[in-house]
């Protein structure tokens, strides 16, 4: 595609930022107001297309931008001041960072002739470096030092935060620098800066074939999806050859908690979730049939992508890992096959193939069908079942989780799950259609994310209803930000599992201990806060859910009240603190470290 430029002249840095955030098609930023970025200010006060969010943390701006960028495909964007306002900024910065999701910090700062002079919040070369900090923790970090080279700083930043994965950036930009003039300045009449515009690496149909006859040769072949995935299954058609040909060749499909969603979790292929909070499907088949075959598509292979890195993963025979990133490519397990490329290129290449060679071995395709028939009429797909449908005081979260799969069939809903206990038991309990669309902080396993992101993945959002899962423990961070939802009508829905604990640290020592008779130990809970009357005084309509019955009638009264009122939803629901969530995994892993560090 040809790129055509238009000739700029006196125009301000600031305006210039704005000008490409219309380009972008951007049409929310989020921060909180300060001196130092005044002349950006100015221009969104009264801006007819791009409305400034603002939050009442930088964490909880970061979170919104990250929400946003995640369900719109745009350019996540943070607003805010020099020194602490971007140190604040920082957890978001990594979080959207390390779930490669395209994010844009700009942060003001003391003009350059008073810097080093002891000015309010300097923090370019006196104490705190802000761009060496912040350089560290992203893909880009730079300091405007004058209005002439803006334009290519700012393109690099573009650049960077569009490549291949998509990444955060920073850009510092001085006071008087962001009102500079710059007398001349070529601009782009269409977007530049997208990844699909940029060059992949080529597919080795040799090697394409070769993984085709290993998924046909294989006895127990599987494969696993990760969040990589996501953009190549916004293509319906694309995700529907792919779940044809999983079943067609009867190759067992897993997801990392991330992938969540991207496969349909009641079909015969599917074997659920793996890693942290893993269905027993998933856990089961790989203790009891060893893979063969083992087809990774856009997984990094983290912790919580593989229960800390479990040997069952590891195939016998062939293990096949295709990503964009070459960084995570074979750093995890041993590999035999290694792509790097986008996984839309990739299965395209398969399922071409498909087309022309057709079913090598129908007999054994037969045999595997069979197989994970047998396999799944034999086991079941949950840890505590007999809890599924259970009718007490205190609520078990099996049941409550059981509960909230019956109102995601629909896929009307996005969900935004925090980090913690709900993790574990949103993978493990939730069932969900394909294309269901649920996001997990993974990378950086920011607590409180959810609060924050809920709110920016509504506004980027216009067909489906947000809704927030939390504990307690993490709306308490960044529960703040309802306000936020309230002043500016985002219907959002908040599911906050309470138990008055910081409940995954809690479960984790009791576990490492063996003391589960010491689980009403007060050391970790939070103090009985009333978090229905916390969220009203936000703005919120808050719903106190302590019987039996009350979540399966209130959840959709709150999701059809966020949706015609445009006002935030929350429903406390009072949970057993002393049911054990499907973590083993995460708890087996530190009481390993824990011995092994006594063993030192």
């Amino acid at each position: 595609m040809m790129h055509t430029y238009k000739d700029l002249q006196n125009i301000t840095v600031a305006e210039l930022v704005i000008k490409y955030l219309e380009l972008e098609g951007v049409e929310y930023v989020f921060g909180i107001p300060g001196g130092y970025i005044h002349p950006f200010l100015k221009l969104l006060r009264e801006h007819p297309s791009i409305r400034f969010i603002i939050s009442r943390h930088e964490e909880g701006a970061a979170f919104m931008a990250d929400g946003y960028a995640r369900t719109s495909g745009k350019l996540g964007v943070v607003f805010s001041t020099a020194g602490p306002g971007a140190t604040n900024a920082l957890t978001g910065l990594v979080s959207a960072h390390t779930d490669g999701v395209p994010l844009l910090l700009i942060t003001g700062q003391t003009a350059t002739d008073t810097a080093g002079k002891g000015a309010i919040q300097d923090s370019i070369d006196m104490g705190v470096n802000i761009t060496d900090v912040l350089g560290r923790a992203c893909g880009f970090s730079e300091t405007a030092v004058s209005a002439a080279n803006f334009p290519l700083l700012f393109s690099r930043a573009l650049q960077t935060a569009f490549a291949s994965p998509r990444q955060a950036v920073h850009l510092s930009i001085p006071l008087n620098i962001a009102s500079a003039t710059i007398s001349h300045v070529l601009f782009p009449e269409q977007r530049v800066y997208d990844s699909y515009l940029q060059p992949k690496p080529l597919l080795v149909e040799a090697i394409v074939y070769d993984v085709y006859q290993l998924l046909q040769e294989a006895e127990r072949p599987v494969i696993l999806l990760g969040a990589g995935c996501r953009e190549a299954f916004k293509n319906v058609e694309l995700a529907a050859q792919f779940e044809a040909f999983a079943h067609s060749y009867g190759i067992g499909v897993i997801t990392s908690p991330k992938g969540k969603g991207l496969f349909p979790e009641s079909t015969l292929a599917s074997l659920g979730v793996f890693g942290m909070g893993a269905s027993r499907y998933s856990e089961t088949y790989f203790e009891e049939a060893a893979p063969d075959v083992v087809l990774v598509l856009g997984s990094s292979l983290n912790e919580w992508a593989t229960g800390r890195w479990s040997e069952a993963l590891q195939a016998t025979q062939a293990f096949i890992h295709v990503d964009l990133n070459a960084k995570v490519i074979g750093r995890a397990y041993r590999t035999t096959h290694r792509l790097q490329t986008d996984i839309e290129s990739f299965l395209t290449g398969l399922f071409s193939i498909e087309e022309r060679v057709g079913n090598m071995y129908p007999q054994r395709t037969g045999e595997r069908l069979l197989q994970l028939q047998l396999f799944k009429n034999r086991c079941l797909p949950f840890d505590d079942a007999d809890k599924l449908e259970a009718d007490c005081v205190p609520l078990k979260p099996q049941s409550i989780f059981h509960q909230l799969s019956h109102l995601a069939k629909d896929n009307a809903y996005s969900f935004f799950v925090d980090m913690g206990n709900c993790t574990g038991y949103f993978s493990h309990f939730m069932q969900l259609e394909a294309p269901a669309k649920a996001y997990v902080p993974c990378g950086f396993s920011s607590m409180g994310w959810a609060s924050g992101a809920v709110i920016g993945g509504q506004l980027g959002s216009t067909d489906t209803t947000c809704i927030c899962v939390t504990g307690d423990g993490a709306f308490l961070m960044n529960g703040v930000e309802l306000q936020v939802a309230a002043r500016y009508s985002v219907g959002v829905v908040y599911i906050v599992l309470y138990d008055n604990f910081y409940g995954m640290v809690h479960h984790g020592e009791m576990t490492v201990a063996n003391q589960f008779d010491k689980m009403d130990d007060p050391y970790y809970d939070l103090g009985a806060p009333d978090l229905v009357q916390f969220a009203e005084s936000l703005g919120a309509t808050a719903y106190a859910v302590t019987q039996p019955g009350a979540f399966e009638q209130l959840l959709p009264e709150a999701c059809a009240n966020a949706r015609l009122e445009k006002k935030p939803q929350v429903l406390v629901v009072s949970i057993d603190h002393r049911e054990k969530p499907p973590l083993g995994n995460r708890f087996k892993s530190l009481s390993k470290q824990l011995i092994a560090d006594c063993l030192d």
